[in-house]
């Protein structure tokens, strides 16, 4: 299996590749370092007899040029140079790559800085979540270098919800090769109609509890209930949070909700990536 980071030739899209090699290198997994080309556009000024002659030698400079980007890097892994075809969507492309790489996370920093028909921004990360059943490793503006040498720790959020709960069968993998540690972390804030205060915290401590037992056995596990409210909302405590655990990634549930304990997903979820220096493994929550 390959950690698999989508680049669209900026340097801001390069933001989330020390994260994923931070990632594969503790699952002791492959890397490989992925392009899109658009033949239609990408080759327009090469002086050749055919668009496919154009396409091969786009690709060829190509992968040199992200194999060079590795190595400026310090990172070991592969250049792939996937072809885009007429009428075929950008995430869809990438996550067609992936695939063919054997993939078994993709990465990509959501506000890549290239021209808009590469540019890898929300829309796209979100059109990859959207038609992935792989976990997907975002960077956002406020990302920071990774640290080095911890062991590897997921801060995974949840809202209480069946939803926001599918992301540990797609972390779990990840927490196994990794040998990672996790802490499971959910907010209450107090709502009229609440039965009190510590039946829902103590509901809210059930669940994430349930949700510890489908990591793998003998990892260790922290469980965070917190109340309050605060002057970032429930996103900006989650990345406090994260950081003062020492965290490595956050991970969540694109599509969580709860009346209860608030919606952990969708706008919240990209208002996480927003604000945090870490990077965050989003999974797309299964139909129930």
């Amino acid at each position: 299996m390959t950690i698999v980071v989508s680049t669209d030739g900026s340097e801001r899209s390069l933001h989330v590749l020390p994260h994923a090699a931070r990632l594969a290198r503790a699952m002791d997994e492959p890397l490989a370092l992925l392009r899109v080309l658009d033949p239609r556009v990408d080759c327009a000024s090469e002086l050749v007899p055919s668009l496919r002659e154009a396409t091969r030698l786009v690709s060829a400079r190509w992968k040199q040029e992200l194999q060079a980007t590795l190595e400026a890097n310090g990172v070991r892994g592969e250049a792939l140079v996937p072809v885009r075809l007429h009428g075929e969507e950008i995430h869809d492309a990438v996550i067609g790559g992936a695939a063919e790489a054997g993939a078994s996370i993709i990465a990509i920093d959501t506000r890549g800085g290239g021209m808009l028909r590469h540019a890898l921004l929300g829309s796209v990360a979100m059109g990859i979540i959207g038609h992935t059943q792989l976990p997907v490793m975002l960077t956002g503006p406020e990302v920071d270098s990774p640290t080095i040498g911890n062991p590897y720790h997921l801060f995974v959020t949840s809202d209480g919800s069946t939803a926001a709960a599918a992301v540990i069968p797609v972390i779990a993998p990840i927490v196994a090769a990794a040998r990672a540690r996790v802490t499971l972390w959910t907010a209450y804030i107090p709502r009229t109609g609440d039965i009190s205060s510590e039946v829902e915290l103590g509901l809210a401590h059930d669940q994430l509890r349930k949700m510890a037992e489908g990591l793998p056995p003998g990892t260790t596990v922290d469980i965070q209930v917190e109340k309050g409210q605060w002057p970032g909302g429930v996103a900006g405590r989650a990345v406090e949070r994260a950081l003062a655990s020492g965290a490595t990634a956050l991970a969540i549930s694109s599509h969580g909700h709860s009346a209860r304990y608030h919606l952990l997903a969708g706008s919240v979820a990209l208002d996480i990536v927003n604000r945090s220096p870490l990077p965050v493994i989003m999974s797309r929550a299964r139909p129930s």
